[in-house]
This record gives structure tokens, sequence and C-alpha cells, in this order.
């Protein structure tokens, strides 16, 4: 299964949190949404590189529940044409 990750926000919130966002795209149909809020304190001095792949441990467990659930409730692709008769 083929799944992309797309940096939908980044970006301090407050003087204590930062937030990166994500849109999760599984194989060319479904897409979700899905936010990790970290501690500013635990970004300091990385790259965005590191930070958004802190930001994906902290909810790749999410994201595995999401995909999961996402999988076996397919049973027509979201976003596929549909052509009425």
């Amino acid at each position: 299964m083929n799944i992309t990750y797309t940096i939908a926000r980044y970006e301090q919130m407050d003087k204590e949190d930062f937030l990166v966002a994500f849109n999760v795209q599984i194989e060319d149909y479904e897409i979700f949404y899905i936010e990790s809020m970290l501690p500013l304190s635990s970004i300091n001095e990385k790259t965005s590189q590191q930070v958004c792949q802190l930001a994906y441990e902290n909810i790749k467990d999410k994201i595995s529940i999401i995909v999961d659930r996402l999988k076996s409730q397919s049973q027509i692709k979201i976003g596929s044409e549909f052509k009425p008769l």
C-alpha cells in the first residue's frame, strides 16, 4: 500500500506548542488530515526534517488505526469517477 504524507501545517501555535499537520493520502484516493502538537522545547535545534519526523513518530499509531479503518470500510474509492446510467 502506497501512503504519501504532505505537510499541511508547520507553525508555532503559542509560546509552548508547535504544530505539524499532515495530509495523508492512501494510494490514489483516500485522503485525511491529522495534526501532531509538539512541545516547543522538544524541537529546539532540530532541522525541519527532524521536527516532521518527531511529529510523525508522535502520531504514527493513530495514522495506522485510521488507515486500517479506511481499508476495511472501502468498498468504493472515494474520489473515483461516477457515471450515471
